[in-house]
């Protein structure tokens, strides 16, 4: 069972959905910017109505609030244009809306509970209006996180409410009700969108593993190593394996496609065990697997295709006999935004067919296949 603040953070959802959650809710940068507004129109007819210049003094608080929201909203767009990192950065990102959104909504109350006293029925039911619309703008934007979204309407909602049930107008007393209706309303508003929010992103995101994923193997696909290759940071030093198997054809010719099959999952389990956390492994196609190392120390690197070429390279039992499996890998180095990375993967598959050349079961670097090519 997950406790109460594990559900808030969002610990209950995959990484990757709430990263779509949060960055949808911090998407409502448009509607931040219009609060100002927002309020001087609310505050200003309440001002014109009772001339009472109390409420000049909340509107100034009220622009101080929505310039943290503003500031927080700024932010998030700078730092996380595509969304949070990670997890961490996701529950990190929704506590701070929280935090920069929780004075706004708790000064709307107390301009509520204010409004409650004021002679004028107008700026009552202006002030309970304003609170109430911003509770239905909350549902249509914060819904993604039911407990932030919850939050923001209740630090409105109960200080409005207590202003007006401590009014002496039994009226309005009696309005004090709509209040715990809109929590109400919100709690179970909220509730229905998140649920068809969290369809749609798992949905998405399904579809988007299925796009990115090698069926036969479960490894990343040609396009997931495209997208991983885009990613890395400029200056990085990248090494690429480009790895071919050598004898693959023969088992599907005399085992069946079924042995083939069941062979290169085993070397995927292989290379995936093989590679280090900063590592990628991908599955290009037929026999052939991509590594990337987040290292371009060259000792390093030709340590870890050695040990990659060795793991693979033994003798594999099949239903009615055994075969002999190698692998030839073809090294490229480079530094991420000054060399194609994309270029990297070509160079490496150029040298791996230098390695076969060489007789099977060989490293060769693109750094050689250059020079050969020079001298030629």
């Amino acid at each position: 069972m997950r406790t109460w603040y594990e559900k808030a953070a969002g610990r209950n959802v995959d990484a990757d959905i709430l990263r779509e959650m949060v960055h949808y809710m911090h998407g409502s940068l448009p509607s931040v910017i219009m609060s100002p507004f927002f309020l001087t129109i609310f505050i200003g007819a309440a001002f014109y109505l009772t001339g009472d210049k109390n409420y000049l003094l909340l509107v100034g608080l009220g622009y101080a609030a929505v310039i943290l929201k503003i500031y927080n909203a700024l932010r998030y767009a700078v730092d996380c244009p595509h969304g949070p990192a990670d997890r961490a950065a996701s529950e990190r990102w929704q506590l701070r809306y929280l935090l920069f959104g929780l004075p706004y909504s708790l000064l709307l109350g107390l301009i509520a509970a204010y409004a409650a006293f004021d002679p004028q029925d107008a700026a009552f039911v202006l002030a309970m209006t304003m609170v109430l619309t911003y509770g239905s703008g909350i549902v249509v934007y914060v819904a993604a996180r039911p407990y932030v979204a919850n939050t923001i309407c209740i630090g409105a909602a109960i200080p409005a409410y207590v202003g007006t049930v401590l009014c002496s107008e039994t009226w309005r007393s009696g309005m004090a009700v709509v209040y715990v209706l809109a929590i109400v309303y919100v709690a179970k508003a909220t509730a229905q969108q998140y649920r068809a929010f969290f369809e749609l992103y798992r949905t998405r995101k399904c579809l988007r593993d299925c796009a990115l994923t090698d069926a036969l193997t479960g490894l990343p696909n040609r396009r997931a190593l495209d997208e991983a290759l885009d990613s890395v940071p400029k200056g990085s030093d990248v090494a690429i394996l480009f790895i071919d198997l050598d004898g693959f054809k023969p088992v599907n010719d005399t085992f069946g496609h079924n042995a083939g099959d069941a062979l290169l999952r085993e070397i995927a389990h292989t290379l995936s065990s093989s590679i280090s956390v900063a590592g990628f492994v991908a599955r290009c196609g037929g026999d052939e697997f991509v590594v990337v190392l987040r290292d371009g120390n060259a000792r390093f690197v030709e340590e870890t295709a050695e040990s990659i070429r060795k793991r693979i390279s033994r003798l594999y039992d099949f239903d009615g006999g055994c075969a002999e499996i190698g692998a030839s890998i073809g090294i490229a180095s480079g530094t991420a935004g000054q060399s194609n990375l994309a270029s990297l993967v070509r160079e490496a598959d150029e040298a791996m067919y230098d390695a076969k050349r060489a007789g099977r079961g060989r490293i060769a670097g693109y750094a050689n296949h250059a020079k050969n090519l020079q001298a030629a």
